[in-house]
């Protein structure tokens, strides 16, 4: 079975334009984000799904290079589809690639968590002839930045082909949510309420968060949740610095 991972990722971002390609550390925030998502052990695939307009050159022309196209279960993998219409693009990407299963990961969410990606798939495998969409991202209780949505492709094909409004198509998910008596969901919902918590890159604030609490993070992946929960106790003034941007739920 081949259950990949597409990672949408745009330059033209509205709140931080080019903020796929920033710097946190010594990397560029794609790069993190792929190379997290690809120590998932349930993945087979990781793709990343871009644009096809000119700002996102740049993106493809990062991607083609090494390290990522050395990278295993990535080599440089990418998409190139419609700005605005989101879920052709992941419809897209996944039928290029003979996708069974689909996992939605953004890449502005430079910690997401390999295990918590790898809960997901399992979860779609053990329901597999049962449940439509499983994700963390509607009933949230992980910080925003770890969302893990998981689609089989017939869903993602139904998505695709039903879909109309604008917004819908845009933001791949919300047709479920709108359409909720077609579909069957599983919520993965963590032991602990850290909902409140802001892990991810939408503002100046938030890349400044995301870089002091890098200079307390190893190089070896992945360090998990925890770990960074661990980091985060220990120096209370890194969370501050971004507590004051508004949630996007």
């Amino acid at each position: 079975m081949r259950i990949g991972a597409i990672i949408q990722a745009r330059m033209n971002s509205s709140r931080l334009p080019g903020k796929i390609l920033m710097p946190i550390g010594d990397k560029p925030m794609l790069q993190r984000v792929v190379e997290r998502v690809a120590k998932a052990k349930q993945l087979t695939h990781v793709i990343v799904a871009t644009t096809d307009t000119e700002a996102d050159n740049e993106t493809v022309l990062f991607l083609s290079k090494p390290p990522l196209t050395t990278l295993p279960k990535f080599l440089g993998r990418f998409y190139r589809g419609s700005e605005q219409d989101t879920l052709d693009r992941y419809y897209m990407a996944a039928k290029a690639h003979q996708l069974d299963i689909i996992v939605r990961i953004t890449a502005d969410c430079p910690l997401i968590d390999p295990e918590i990606i790898d809960r997901h798939v399992l979860a779609m495998l053990e329901h597999y002839n049962a449940v439509d969409y499983v994700t963390n991202a509607l009933d949230r209780t992980y910080p925003q930045g770890l969302d893990v949505q998981v689609w089989p492709m017939d869903v993602l094909t139904r998505m695709w082909r039903m879909a109309k409004r604008p917004y819908a198509r845009e933001h791949p998910g919300t047709f479920i949510v709108d359409c909720e008596d077609l579909f069957n969901t599983h919520h993965i919902i963590n032991s602990v309420d850290l909902s409140h918590l802001r892990w991810t890159v939408d503002e100046q604030a938030d890349l400044a968060f995301m870089n002091a609490l890098h200079s307390h993070l190893p190089d070896i992946y992945p360090y998990n949740h925890q770990y960074i929960l661990n980091i985060l106790e220990k120096y209370p003034e890194i969370s501050n610095i971004n507590k004051h941007v508004m949630q996007i739920t």
